[in-house]
């Protein structure tokens, strides 16, 4: 059974807390933009465990290298409407990538994906210099793969992986001032996101007992960002935080 209740409760938490916070917020307002670069896990398991036949002259198939993780790249724009409570829109591309070669056919496996996220975050501790705090947050992710197989350095074929799914992240963030108007920011966290039915081409692709087969982007998270602050802001709390 996936731990799906580890990034609700502390997507729960985030929107509690920020919710009973919003008395307070008068101080530290600003808009702001980020940017990103992380390193997720991925579940995988139908992809790992399964069997491609990529042709007529593999009757038995052959297996994928195993896919467990991969980078990522995201950039948000947001609003912090205290120095305690804020909120974000992002954009992330998650790069996903194995392969596999049967006999002289090589098969080049592309399970990117594209993320748009709504994020709210709460910073529970805030110092001068550093706050931290945790965030949670609903997303849409878009498969945009593909299959590319080759053979004797010719193309065989390449047909477009697609499909979709909503994911659901917590995360506890930290927040460090290294400039008059920007901070550096790390999150660390975890995501549900399963794709339970995808297309390869136009036909969906199944697991040998006819059940669709999935792809799992489920996983720990984390990134490390710069996040630049603009707009209106409390000339008194920028660059600190209180």
């Amino acid at each position: 059974m996936k731990r799906t209740w580890v990034p609700v409760l502390l997507s729960v938490l985030a929107v509690v807390i920020g919710t009973v916070d919003l008395g307070f917020a008068a101080e530290g307002k600003g808009s702001w933009f980020q940017v990103s670069l992380g390193y997720h896990g991925l579940a995988m398991g139908d992809i790992n465990e399964a069997d491609f036949r990529w042709h007529e002259d593999s009757p038995d198939g052959f297996d994928l290298n195993d896919l467990n993780s991969g980078m990522a790249l995201s950039f948000g724009l947001g609003f912090d409407m205290s120095n305690s409570l804020g909120y974000g829109l992002f954009w992330e591309h998650q790069y996903a990538s194995t392969s596999g070669t049967d006999q002289e056919l090589t098969a080049d496996v592309n399970l990117a994906a594209d993320s748009f996220i709504g994020r709210l975050n709460f910073n529970f501790i805030k110092q001068k210099n550093w706050r931290l705090g945790v965030a949670g947050a609903l997303g849409y992710l878009v498969v945009g793969g593909d299959v590319n197989k080759t053979t004797d350095g010719a193309s065989y074929g390449q047909t477009d992986l697609t499909g979709n799914t909503w994911s659901f992240e917590g995360m506890g963030l930290f927040e460090f001032v290294v400039g008059k108007s920007s901070m550096l920011q790390v999150t660390v966290g975890w995501r549900e996101a399963t794709v339970e039915s995808f297309k390869n081409g136009t036909a969906t692709v199944f697991k040998e007992n006819g059940e669709n087969m999935h792809i799992d982007y489920t996983g720990f998270t984390t990134r490390v960002g710069w996040k630049l602050r603009f707009g209106s802001m409390d000339t008194q709390t920028a660059p600190s935080i209180k």
